[in-house]
């Protein structure tokens, strides 16, 4: 039985008015163009069909090998989707208040197992990029959660060690289905484990093999090669050998957003000395190393408030296990300088009300952007014809979908060769003239933030589409932002 006291009805009013907020603001749309593929990877996979696409007309945004088109992302996430799907493509996004709120639980189970207080694990639920992504169908949110139920398993003490590392593994290996830089994870205790006690990491890569053995069946089915992904591994290694100072920039941006929003959250491991500490240091450092130094990815490219809630997104995968460590070092502080239990708990308690009043904002802003993104998909739904083919950005493609309505969507692409704009099969489609209209749709993106090739592809595209073919606007409008919709005239 719960015992009933002060923490505990903060931590529960606390939910509450989370779930409160997340209903009445319940996003209407996407935010990213990654979710429309992840739901068109759903859509596919609900109607029995194959991932590899032939036709052009229904490519969508996937990409394009020569041979046929293929979704970059991994298939775990998709599955997590799937059965949200039934309510409805806007239902769907019921899905990420649920896997929040089932990390949270487990993560206040950890807090209790470490030590902590239970109500602290409203740090997690309300951690601003949390809040975000929990409005989304990302894979950031479903990567989180199997990878709390891993550790929860992993700091399990009680005499099933076998059950408890089998699980360990498993939940890691379908965080890694999910997400396939969750590896470093698996691999960050997989090495304290190698040197603490191999009987158990046994264990762990018996529970993490059957999902790599899914991963390197789906690569083989896809691309004939099992390791070969849909990611691109040739790009991931040309940007390791690419790797120059200028790069470090990246780097010293996730330690400075990542300092600034939990006070020291980066730094926090260095002095944890509860259970896991050495893991945890590890998967930190991998993690910078990965992605801030090697790889050198960041979405940074929005404003500084923005860059600070969701552009270490890269980094949220691990991010409770920051929370954790920070929690552990926020306490030790205020021991340090002899400043009482009871001064703590009032400092946490503002905090905590500071963040629900953050959630607020977040949420309406994302509430708003989204419905401002809904408008525009219906724009372009009421000013082209069913069965007409519609180019555009790879963002543009979020807003074209079957679940919408029946339209071809192929994504406008950069040739950095040539310094280019490039309408692959567009002259084909002109020629032939095999669907009901051919659209080119130029979306203003500032809102959004977006690499230097979209920029180009937006900037630089009506020039190109007006100078190579007989066009007439047929739409256009700077409300709720900047859109026009040509049609390429026979």
């Amino acid at each position: 039985m719960v015992k009933i006291n002060k923490k505990n009805s903060f931590l529960v009013i606390g939910v509450l008015i989370f779930v409160f907020i997340y209903i009445i603001l319940f996003p209407k749309f996407y935010s990213f163009a990654d979710e429309d593929e992840y739901m068109y990877m759903s859509h596919l996979i609900k109607n029995g069909k194959s991932l590899k696409i032939t036709e052009a007309f229904d490519s969508h945004d996937f990409n394009y090998n020569g041979e046929f088109y293929y979704p970059q992302y991994p298939i775990g996430n998709s599955l997590i989707v799937l059965p949200f799907t039934l309510f409805g493509w806007q239902g769907v996004f019921i899905s990420g208040l649920i896997i929040h709120l089932l990390s949270f639980f487990v993560f206040v189970k950890i807090l209790k197992r470490l030590g902590y207080e239970k109500y602290l694990g409203l740090l997690y639920l309300l951690f601003p990029g949390f809040v975000f992504f929990s409005r989304t169908i990302m894979s950031e949110m479903p990567s989180i959660l199997f990878i709390l139920l891993g550790f929860y398993f992993y700091l399990n003490d009680d005499d099933n060690v076998f059950r408890n590392y089998i699980y360990t593994g498993l939940f890691f290996g379908i965080a890694f289905l999910i997400r396939y830089p969750n590896i470093l994870v698996f691999g960050s205790f997989a090495i304290i484990m190698f040197f603490k006690n191999r009987k158990k990491l046994y264990y762990m890569i018996l529970g993490f093999l059957p999902c790599v053995v899914v991963v390197l069946c789906y690569n083989y089915l896809m691309f004939g090669n099992v390791l070969v992904t849909g990611y691109g591994s040739g790009d991931t290694i040309g940007r390791i050998m690419n790797l120059s100072l200028s790069h470090l920039v990246i780097f010293f941006k996730y330690i400075l957003y990542m300092m600034i929003l939990y006070p020291l959250m980066l730094v926090s491991p260095i002095f944890y000395k509860n259970k896991a500490k050495n893991e945890i240091r590890i998967v930190t450092f991998l993690y910078l190393l990965v992605f801030g130094v090697l790889l050198h990815w960041g979405p940074f490219h929005y404003g500084f408030l923005k860059n600070v809630v969701i552009g270490p997104r890269y980094f949220f995968p691990i991010i409770p296990f920051l929370i954790i460590t920070s929690i552990d070092l926020y306490k030790k502080m205020f021991n340090w300088f002899r400043i009482s239990k009871k001064f703590f708990h009032a400092i946490m308690y503002f905090v905590i009300l500071l963040l629900i009043i953050l959630c607020l904002y977040i949420s309406s802003v994302q509430n708003k952007y989204t419905d401002d993104l809904y408008e525009i998909k219906d724009l372009i739904y009421e000013n082209t014809e069913e069965g007409s083919l519609i180019y555009g950005s790879y963002f543009v493609s979020m807003f074209v979908d079957d679940v919408f309505g029946e339209r071809g969507f192929i994504a406008a692409g950069y040739d950095d060769a040539k310094d280019e704009l490039r309408l692959p099969f567009v002259e084909n489609y002109i020629d032939n003239f095999d669907v009901n209209g051919i659209y080119v749709v130029f979306i203003n993106r500032e809102l959004q933030g977006i690499g230097e090739n979209e920029v180009f592809i937006e900037n630089q595209g009506e020039t190109y589409i007006t100078e190579n073919y007989d066009t007439k606007v047929v739409y256009f409008t700077e409300e709720p932002q900047y859109l026009k919709i040509y049609k390429v005239v026979e």
